[in-house]
């Protein structure tokens, strides 16, 4: 009889020695009370007493500590929360935080499975794991990462975003323009990643030639920041697509003002893009420059792009002195290497026809018109 009792009893502590493993804390309460009042330092100061902890103490240190921002404590009482339950999926999911934070990609996503592999339904255990991968380049394991982060509850917002700008990477964007349009309706509108997934939805949408959609977004991101220099911009990019010159030019009235006001940012001090389009393949930036002064400056320049996003030659709008005593405001020029080129057959009024101007600029980008003189370029 005593053996079968003492028998039970060894089988009762087996089944159940994962709970008394745990060490008795009796520091506990007092942490998790600091802790929960966001009384990092006070938590802090039970870090002296690591050997005497149960795991929930070490890993409020460890919270505590990543607070105020010391990683390197943080990570040495995540390790000991770990050391003692290796099951402590959170302890996992800071480390890899933590390993994000020191561009440790690799041990960023080691520790992010290990957190799924424990809880499969935490949605930011996927979103650092989809983070990791994108750091590591691998686009395709990180989107499926973000779309299973969608797909538990409670999700974070950015992961809808973060499938968009993935497939903006991987420069598809048809598929990143539905993604932020999947997105839009799990992000409130008062937020910052609403703004983003909208101005990132236009780009894509006129990316895609739906003109008229990218209009739409542009529209929206203008309505709500109407300070958004850079909506505001593509918007009139959308609209110069479409050939609504009239309204897309009183929206450069604003830009104007704004530039005198002294609000652009720092990308559009000198001049910003009123059109993009495709030509033999090819992208074609066109910028308007603010400044108008000196003997000679160039007015509106149309960049000819490379498949990587370079610029191979402009060709620009030019007003000089002698080109005003004809009577006009504009001549074209071309920038190719180091040589400038003119093209003095064609002139053009101050309010000039942009249809006009755009089909003859594309015939010097064909290469059909002559020069009218040349020049080495000096820097």
């Amino acid at each position: 009889m005593k053996y079968l009792f003492t028998l039970s009893l060894a089988l009762f502590m087996g089944f159940f020695s994962p709970v008394l493993a745990q060490k008795y804390s009796p520091y506990e309460q007092e942490i998790k009370a600091h802790s929960t009042a966001k009384q990092y330092t006070e938590v802090i100061g039970f870090a002296k007493y690591a050997k005497e902890l149960n795991d929930s103490s070490l890993y409020r240190i460890g919270r505590a500590y990543l607070r105020e921002k010391d990683q390197v404590n943080a990570r040495k009482f995540f390790d000991l929360t770990l050391a003692q339950n290796p099951r402590y999926q959170n302890a996992w999911y800071f480390r890899g935080v933590i390993s994000r934070y020191e561009s440790a990609f690799k041990e960023t996503l080691a520790d992010a499975k290990k957190a799924i592999e424990i809880d499969s339904t935490d949605t930011d255990y996927y979103f650092l794991e989809g983070d990791a991968y994108w750091e590591l380049k691998e686009f395709d394991k990180a989107r499926m990462s973000f779309e299973a982060a969608t797909r538990q509850k409670d999700c974070a917002l950015s992961a809808w975003a973060y499938i968009g700008e993935l497939y903006t990477e991987l420069e598809q964007p048809e598929k990143a323009a539905k993604a932020f349009r999947d997105a839009l309706p799990h992000v409130q509108q008062d937020t910052a990643m609403y703004l983003r997934c909208l101005y990132n939805l236009g780009v894509n949408e006129h990316l895609t030639k739906h003109f008229d959609l990218a209009e739409q977004a542009f529209t929206e991101v203008v309505r709500l920041n109407p300070m958004d220099y850079r909506g505001l911009s593509k918007l009139i990019q959308a609209q110069y697509a479409q050939k609504k010159y009239k309204s897309a030019d009183l929206l450069k009235k604003q830009i104007y003002e704004g530039w005198k006001a002294g609000k652009l940012p720092e990308s559009m001090k000198e001049d910003f893009c009123f059109d993009q389009f495709e030509w033999k393949g090819k992208r074609v930036l066109v910028y308007e420059r603010f400044a108008e002064s000196g003997d000679l400056y160039y007015k509106h320049v149309f960049y000819l792009l490379d498949e990587k996003g370079n610029d191979v030659l402009q060709v620009q709008t030019e007003f000089s002195f002698a080109i005003a005593m004809s009577g006009k405001k504009y001549t074209l020029g071309k920038n190719e290497g180091k040589t400038h080129f003119t093209f003095i057959q064609f002139l053009f009024e101050e309010n000039f026809n942009y249809d006009d101007l755009k089909s003859k600029v594309i015939r010097i980008l064909e290469g059909s018109e002559t020069a009218s003189s040349s020049s080495t370029i000096r820097n």
